[in-house]
């Protein structure tokens, strides 16, 4: 358990931006994720309201750095990671960057947890689909809409940097 660094639970499928869970736990026992059964107590009884606004104008978003990175699934990969002082939270959607055309939504926080960094992983294929002084963005899902972030245009030139 000493090297987990994250997990993952998708659920692309609902038809609502609300989904709850509730005491999970890891077992070196089996090596099986087990969830208890919430009780109603123990579900929020309000939504907590989430900072979804542009900052008023006032983000300070970074694209912090791109490096060449080895994956044992993936291959070659590229990692970029992007700081903002507004918290990338989950929500109903999963966060998409988009540089240029091109939309990519593998991410994680990074290993301090910290919720004003994201890091996104795109193959070596899919980076080189990115061309240089592409605008970046990241957004809630793939429609469009206003409360995304704008990290200026993408300089490949910071790769191994």
């Amino acid at each position: 358990m000493n090297n987990l660094r994250g997990v993952r639970l998708t659920f692309d499928d609902t038809r609502r931006d609300e989904i709850y869970l509730a005491n999970i736990q890891l077992s070196k026992l089996n090596g099986l994720l087990a969830a208890a059964t919430a009780t109603p107590t123990d579900l929020p009884t309000a939504d907590t309201p989430l900072d979804t606004t542009n900052g008023g104008g006032n983000d300070v978003n970074q694209i912090k750095s791109l490096h060449s990175v080895q994956s044992a699934t993936l291959g070659n990969t590229v990692e970029i990671e992007l700081n903002s002082n507004r918290e990338f939270l989950p929500q109903g959607e999963m966060l998409v960057l988009r540089i240029g055309s091109e939309e990519f939504n593998l991410s994680r926080y990074p290993a301090s947890g910290e919720t004003t960094t994201i890091v996104f992983t795109l193959t070596a294929d899919e980076f080189a689909r990115v061309s240089q002084g592409d605008p970046v963005q990241v957004q809630y899902g793939s429609d469009p809409n206003m409360n995304g972030w704008n990290f200026g245009k993408v300089d490949k030139n910071m790769l191994g940097r």
